[in-house]
């Protein structure tokens, strides 16, 4: 059977947003799309973050496809942007035993296996809260506080553009031992923090979820997304996924 793909986009956010807002709706109606959803920056950066969930590696090719014969313009414009990052994972997602996060099967079981670190860390966290003005002030400073960590190279909270109250966290850090050092000093630093104000309800559209991946980022080229790294291109045997 093969596995849900996990996509995300992060670009530069257009001037104006409803070319964009057309096409990730028109994903969502794609057969095999189960997700596509479309955040800004809660703080004041000027970049988009675009997260889709696919049946299959081939349900996303063939909707990438369409652009080939002039559709998806400005998601093409936008993700194939110098500047542009993108990635593509086998979709995982995670639960918390013991105070860890752990890999967890599709049954909903969790596995005890705890496989060695290595590679730059990319965190996708996706759920709903409760409406609270004061709550979005205690991201902007979280986010600050957070991005002062050694290690982080990515981290901010995104609100979806169509969802009032629906949150995006997308975190990148260069190694497991600097991600482990921020989750620790999350602990340490909590009553000190204080209280987050993210009361969590149901979302109204789109996933809950909580993923953690060994980055993969890719680019668009000759009609294919290739690594970004060259060094992992492989052009005479066509490697399984």
């Amino acid at each position: 059977m093969a596995s849900p793909i996990r996509t995300l986009h992060i670009v530069e956010s257009p001037d104006a947003l409803e070319p964009l807002l057309a096409e990730v709706r028109a994903a969502r109606e794609a057969a095999g799309c189960s997700s596509a959803e479309l955040y800004r920056s809660a703080g004041t950066d000027r970049h988009l973050v675009l997260t889709t969930v696919w049946d299959s590696e081939n349900a996303f090719s063939a909707w990438w496809a369409t652009g080939d014969s002039g559709g998806l313009p400005e998601l093409k414009r936008l993700v194939e942007a110098p500047a542009a990052v993108n990635e593509f994972y086998r979709q995982d997602a995670y639960g918390m035993v013991d105070g860890l996060w752990l890999y967890a099967d599709a049954d909903e079981s969790v596995r005890r296996i705890v496989w060695p670190a290595r590679g730059a860390v990319r965190i996708v966290i996706q759920y709903a809260i409760e409406p609270n003005p004061e709550a979005y002030e205690r991201i902007a400073v979280e986010v600050a506080d957070t991005r002062r960590e050694a290690g982080c190279a990515f981290y901010d909270w995104l609100v979806n553009v169509e969802l009032p109250d629906h949150l995006a966290l997308v975190e990148l850090w260069t190694d497991q031992v600097r991600y482990d050092r921020h989750s620790q000093l999350r602990v340490d630093s909590a009553a000190y923090r204080g209280d987050p104000l993210r009361r969590r309800r149901p979302p109204e559209r789109g996933p809950v979820a909580i993923e953690f991946y060994r980055q993969q980022s890719f680019v668009a080229q000759y009609g294919r997304w290739l690594p970004a790294d060259v060094d992992q291109y492989a052009t005479s045997v066509r490697w399984a996924p």
